[in-house]
């Protein structure tokens, strides 16, 4: 009987330890969504002390933060935060599921990339949003599951400092400053039109990267819209060479691509005055340096080869326009 008891004993004790560690005894939380995590899908998330939006805000979490979720009471989830110190324990709070949805890290390619594309769609992002849209790209890109999605949020994060430096005024200031710092190999200043710009070569740089995906053309799309620092002042060899590493250099890649018109129709469109000014030569300088004027027929014969190998008829025109400018200006 002592046996018996002995062994109901054993077994008590190890079914009790079993539920403690599960929560399934009365008092003890059980989780039922251990190992599930959510991702904070706006600007600066708030975290609240209980599940209601009168209570105290615990914490404000950047876009794209993910805690583990602990528990869902109704539009809320229960989540852990990291500890603010390394001897700190961790605290738990509430975060509304219109501010963060369930992050499921075998899908984490669409979480990251709805993310992006909200704010990315907006006309204009103020700097602060634009900032954290950047920090959360960064990170986004290198967790992609496929090499063609972590390319597109690469390119996404590009146009999003692009978005972030455009309207910065007073670069000595403070945080502006500081960020201009932190990207300067990344960003240069456009004197002429008296603003920051992303430097082309780093579209490039990610194109070349990503030139043999599908994501590739869109990358050389975005590099060859991208404007250039500087001004020609009227020296054609300039300006040819704008056309040319520009539109010209997505056409080189892409001679059928999805933007390959457009391409060819805005080189014609500045290629217009160019011709206008042939007879008069008012707007436009010859080169008159052999070097320079060497390089003017190389990178007229380039863009000659390339509009070429378009598909479009209305490259004839272009490739007329191209002649009368090489006779012109010899």
């Amino acid at each position: 009987m002592k046996e018996l008891s002995t062994r109901l004993l054993v077994l008590a004790t190890v079914f009790c330890a079993f539920n403690v560690a599960y929560g399934n005894v009365p008092g003890m939380a059980f989780d039922p969504v251990e190992g599930s995590k959510i991702i904070v899908s706006v600007i600066n998330g708030r975290v609240r002390s209980q599940p209601n939006l009168s209570s105290a805000i615990l914490k404000e979490l950047k876009v794209g933060t993910r805690l583990p979720k602990l528990e869902e009471n109704g539009g809320w989830y229960k989540v852990e935060l990291e500890p603010e110190t390394e001897a700190a324990s961790a605290k738990t709070g509430w975060i509304s599921k219109t501010i963060s949805s369930e992050f499921d890290a075998g899908n984490a390619d669409a979480a990251f990339q709805q993310i992006a594309d909200k704010y990315l769609a907006r006309k204009s992002l103020t700097f602060t949003e634009a900032s954290q849209i950047i920090e959360f790209l960064s990170t986004a890109a290198d967790d992609a599951k496929t090499y063609e999605v972590g390319g597109d949020l690469r390119l996404k994060r590009l146009l999003g400092l692009s978005n972030a430096i455009a309207s910065i005024k007073q670069s000595e200031r403070s945080p502006y400053k500081e960020f201009l710092e932190n990207y300067n190999n990344e960003v240069i200043y456009h004197e002429p039109a008296g603003r920051w710009i992303v430097r082309s070569e780093r579209f490039w740089e990610l194109h070349n990267r990503y030139k043999n995906y599908k994501v590739g053309e869109e990358i050389a799309w975005q590099a060859g819209k991208n404007p250039l620092p500087g001004e020609c002042e009227g020296y054609i060899v300039c300006h040819v060479n704008y056309l040319r590493v520009t539109n010209g250099e997505y056409l080189n890649f892409y001679p059928s691509g999805k933007h390959a018109k457009e391409a060819l129709d805005d080189i014609t469109n500045l290629l217009d005055p160019i011709v206008a000014d042939l007879p008069a030569k008012t707007n436009y300088i010859t080169a008159s340096d052999i070097t320079d004027r060497a390089e003017f027929n190389k990178i007229l014969s380039e863009l000659r080869t390339i509009i070429s190998k378009t598909p479009f008829v209305e490259k004839s025109k272009t490739l007329l326009q191209i002649a009368k400018i090489a006779e012109g200006h010899r």
